[in-house]
């Protein structure tokens, strides 16, 4: 497959459970998705949609992330890689300060060009 799973507050968001960025407009067999997430083929697995950058997700859709569910995210509402490192100190779930940053925690960005910088800090 080449999807992922979409996130928002309460609700499913505009990435897949791998992080990527989904596609705001869509459709598939006539039904048009106007919010990123959608499922217009009754998938079991739930709300998907196809990434921005299928290179990004490995696959051409993805299961739409339920916000809650998730971690990770910058305050701009960028996907966190889950797994990085500075300087010898490995972070293991999102967000970390690893140089004693005074804004707080942060993380880079899983799409940079979300982010629009190598990193971001976290909400």
């Amino acid at each position: 497959a080449t999807w992922g799973y979409c996130q928002v507050a309460g609700r499913y968001t505009g990435y897949t459970r791998e992080g990527c960025a989904c596609r705001k407009e869509w459709s598939l067999n006539g039904v048009s998705i106007t919010n990123y997430c959608g499922n217009p083929d009754s998938d079991p697995g739930g709300e998907w949609c196809p990434p921005v950058d299928e290179n990004c997700q490995g696959a051409t859709w993805g299961y739409c992330q339920v916000a809650g569910r998730y971690t990770g995210y910058t305050r701009e509402g960028c996907a966190c890689r889950k797994e990085w490192s500075l300087n010898g100190v490995s972070i293991t779930n999102y967000c970390g300060n690893p140089d004693s940053d005074p804004g707080g925690e942060w993380c880079p960005p899983v799409d940079e060009n979300c982010q629009g910088a190598t990193w971001g800090y976290c909400q």
